[in-house]
């Protein structure tokens, strides 16, 4: 069973004020869960490990729906995101610490990342397997959603980082203090089934890999 890496930083990290950036982060280690790892280095990087590469697309995608749910502090500035390289592969285990762990899952991540930046892009998913279709495949998973996402609103944002979380409809209308009609209407706007369409689709290629 293949695991996965994903190195990423938050973006516009710089216009979160100290308790918006408190709460992220909080709520990234709480999506995290204890079977997974997440360790941040130099301010807004981390990187997290998934024994199972399965659990990292959902993680990476409500790590951003986080992170975009930040209302703006000016209308004409972006919201803040995740750009997340996600990296299938071995992780030689045990280790202490992400930043001292091996393995193929670690060097895709870390160096496609890199490449990410420079691209500008903010998802990306990579496997070293020689079967380039798999690989295409994962790519072609990784623009659509990236599409997806870049697409999302704050509130729209909000209410798919419930649903990632596996919560009704009803319980987020509760708990958003909502009505249920535009609890569905968000999520139709932020094309939810093709986000959970995307998900499946990524942990049946990851059977592949």
């Amino acid at each position: 069973m293949k695991s996965a890496i994903v190195t990423g930083d938050i973006v516009q990290s710089s216009s979160l004020t100290a308790e918006q950036e408190a709460t992220l982060l909080e709520q990234l280690h709480a999506i995290t869960g204890t079977k997974n790892k997440l360790e941040f280095y130099r301010g807004d990087s981390f990187q997290a490990y998934f024994p199972e590469a399965a659990d990292a697309l959902d993680w990476t995608l409500r790590a951003r729906a986080a992170a975009r749910s930040i209302p703006a502090p000016d209308a004409s500035m972006p919201l803040s995101d995740i750009r997340a390289s996600i990296g299938i592969g071995t992780v030689e285990t045990p280790f202490q610490s992400l930043g001292t762990a091996k393995g193929t899952a670690f060097l895709l991540s870390g160096r496609q990342f890199d490449h990410m930046v420079k691209e500008e892009k903010r998802l990306g998913i990579f496997t070293g397997e020689e079967d380039r279709k798999t690989q295409l495949l994962f790519e072609l998973i990784a623009r659509y959603a990236d599409g997806l996402f870049n697409e999302l609103t704050s509130k729209q944002s909000e209410v798919i980082f419930e649903m990632l979380g596996h919560t009704t409809q009803q319980e987020i209308s509760e708990r958003l203090n909502k009505s249920q009609p535009t609890i569905n209407r968000q999520l139709k706007a932020a094309k939810w089934q093709e986000i959970a369409q995307l998900l499946n689709d990524y942990k049946q290629v990851v059977t592949l890999a």
